[in-house]
């Protein structure tokens, strides 16, 4: 078994693994369609079974796994974030103000979450005791 998972390819276990199409993508610098072709001629869903039975957890990359899981949550985001800005072009353009408010606010929460994602927003608490 070890064998075989040795000569299948990455992109094979990392679709095993179901790392989200558009980080593979990026990883091997081709379209998420050709990956989707590959593996809908490629990867069987028993050789999928085969090579997650062939991995020990051990054998995992961790920080692998971390990062290709927040590249597909921050181009979720990014998805989202471009659906909310139009939701609150068109609020707009119909005159609705608290509609519009409603996707500012969302895009708002949108971007907060993405700084925390990537670090760049780090939450303080402070703690005064009582005497």
């Amino acid at each position: 078994m070890q064998h075989m998972l040795a000569q299948t390819p990455p992109s094979n276990r990392n679709r095993a693994h179901r790392v989200p199409m558009r980080a593979l993508a990026a990883r091997f610098a081709c379209s998420a369609y050709a990956l989707h072709r590959h593996r809908h001629k490629h990867l069987t869903p028993l050789m999928a079974a085969a090579i997650l039975a062939a991995q020990k957890p051990s054998e995992v990359d961790l920080e692998a796994l971390q990062r290709s899981e927040s590249e597909g949550i921050l181009a979720q985001l990014v998805t989202q974030r471009a659906r909310l800005q139009q939701h609150s072009d068109l609020a707009l353009e119909l005159g609705n103000a608290s509609g519009a408010v409603a996707a500012e606010r969302a895009i708002t929460n949108n971007l907060e979450l993405v700084a925390k994602l990537l670090g760049q927003l780090v939450q303080h608490h402070e703690i005064c005791g009582w005497q």
